[in-house]
């Protein structure tokens, strides 16, 4: 069997509370999640982690609200120790 990989998308506050906004199959469908969750954004910063699970970080600025968000992308294999 194939293993197969997901990805949970989680807004960071600044407290580091933090809560899931979404769950996709592919990091395309991940970002289109962040899209419909959002609406239009500005992309502020983008970094690329790929180490532990964590695939990378965004901090956007939705163009109807004034604070950047920091949105933490991690995958995850499921079946898998």
């Amino acid at each position: 069997m194939k293993p197969v990989k997901i990805y949970v998308l989680q807004d960071i506050t600044q407290d580091d509370f933090r809560h899931i906004i979404g769950v996709a199959e592919s990091n395309e469908i991940a970002l289109a999640i962040i899209s419909e969750y959002y609406g239009d954004y500005e992309l502020i910063m983008h970094r690329d982690i790929k180490d532990s699970g964590v695939e990378w970080y965004r901090t956007i600025k939705a163009l109807s609200d004034q604070d950047e968000t920091v949105i933490s992308c991690q995958s995850f294999t499921l079946n898998e120790i």
